[in-house]
């Protein structure tokens, strides 16, 4: 991936895989210099199956045999380019895979927008939260979108063959890829955290639940108790994200049909309740296998309560459902002001 620079005029490496470090440092092009440089120009995806054979080269490393080069496009301005070389295989990238590239592009450039708008509040995010989004990504997006790449080589080979031997495949691509988009949208809910400056908690967790009940077809109710005191930013934004994890976790395993949200002002500490009636869970084993598999959803819930001077409760029973609760003493609270 090759994005521009702040000036619009030069492209540099901003993530590559199979290349030389020292290529990555020192690679740079003038908006009309080299291939990438025409590419994001014209801003037009091109196929070239080989490569030594393009004026627009230079210094080409003699192991690439072929490549897909597509523009990164927001509208009609261009970000950067992406490229990739050296299909696996006897075979070179045909027109199909650059029209499968393309569209691959354009959900890069979609994204690598949204990252870039979203940088200042990303900026802020301390490195626990950066490594919460890091694993995310590693443990569900990539390993996803590898198997549907997968499904999808699968039904390109069984088409060849036999046509009609390709919906199934077809169909776990398209699975697959559902999953990905409801991973992508809480990722990118996770880098609109300035929302939460903006609405406060009250409003940016009522936003939340009611995005979930429409999403997932859930009966939500979501109420305020006690007299609303003002909270630091830090605990609000850490309450935020316990709510926004247990609520993940509803939606991804436990089946429920109702999910209560509650924030209770009381005069020992404010409380948020998160409850739902689906099949529940056994909490000392999950938690077990949480922490020897890496998953640490409902860990960081507990990191982020006691972080803020807090604890966290999580009540399940078999199916009946799950109750999580996040107290924080005022004294904790009002120990972050300063």
């Amino acid at each position: 991936i090759m994005l521009l620079d702040e000036t619009r005029s030069q492209l540099t490496i901003a993530a590559a895989q199979g290349i030389n470090s020292a290529i990555v440092r020192n690679t740079r092009h003038q908006l009309r210099e080299g291939i990438s440089g025409w590419v994001a120009q014209h801003k037009r995806a091109i196929r070239l199956a080989k490569v030594e054979d393009d004026p627009r080269f230079s210094g080409v490393d003699p192991a690439i045999k072929d490549s897909l080069i597509a523009p990164l496009l927001v509208g009609d301005n261009p970000l950067g380019v992406l490229s990739v070389a050296n299909k696996l295989g006897a075979e070179t990238f045909t027109d199909v895979d650059l029209e499968a590239f393309s569209i691959i592009a354009d959900y890069v450039a979609d994204r690598i927008a949204q990252a870039l708008t979203y940088g200042e509040t990303l900026g802020h995010m301390d490195e626990g939260e950066r490594s919460r989004l890091a694993r995310e990504i590693h443990d569900g997006l990539i390993q996803e979108l590898t198997s549907v790449v997968m499904q999808l080589e699968i039904t390109e080979r069984l088409y060849q063959k036999n046509p009609k031997e390709v919906l199934k495949p077809l169909r776990t691509a398209k699975e697959q890829t559902r999953a990905c988009l409801v991973q992508l949208r809480q990722l990118t809910f996770d880098l609109r955290l300035s929302t939460l400056k903006e609405l406060g908690l009250i409003g940016a967790l009522r936003e939340q639940v009611a995005e979930l009940g429409k999403e997932v077809n859930i009966a939500t109710e979501f109420k305020v108790e006690g007299s609303v005191i003002p909270l630091p930013q830090n605990v609000e934004r850490n309450l935020f994200l316990i709510a926004r994890e247990a609520l993940l976790n509803i939606k991804q395993h436990a089946k429920a049909k109702n999910i209560k949200v509650s924030l209770d002002f009381g005069s020992e500490g404010v409380e948020l309740m998160v409850e739902d009636d689906g099949c529940g869970f056994a909490v000392e084993s999950v938690l077990r296998r949480a922490q020897k598999e890496k998953r640490f959803g409902l860990i960081d819930m507990g990191e982020k309560a006691h972080h803020i001077g807090g604890m966290l409760n999580i009540d399940s029973t078999m199916g009946k459902g799950t109750t999580i609760t996040a107290h924080i003493p005022i004294r904790g609270a009002w120990r972050w002001m300063s």
